[in-house]
């Protein structure tokens, strides 16, 4: 059974999917990845931190859209 943040992440990922935003989440996890090759850990977590936030507001993006969308054709 997904946790509380399993269960976002999900959410997330599965609302932002189809967009035309989920290619800006390539060099996010590209410079996640670099950080961890490096062994950076610092720089690995701002990396990651960067990422989420980004995350979180391309879905409220999503999201509007979508409430926009439902609400034109109601």
């Amino acid at each position: 059974m997904a946790d509380g943040s399993q269960a976002r992440v999900i959410l997330a990922t599965y609302s932002t999917a189809w967009s035309s935003d989920q290619t800006k989440a390539v060099p996010e996890h590209a410079l996640i990845l670099a950080a961890l090759s490096a062994r950076d850990g610092e720089a690995a977590g701002r990396a990651a931190t960067v990422h989420l936030e980004n995350l979180a507001e391309r879905v409220r993006r999503e999201w509007r859209r979508r409430d926009r969308e439902e609400s034109s054709t109601a």
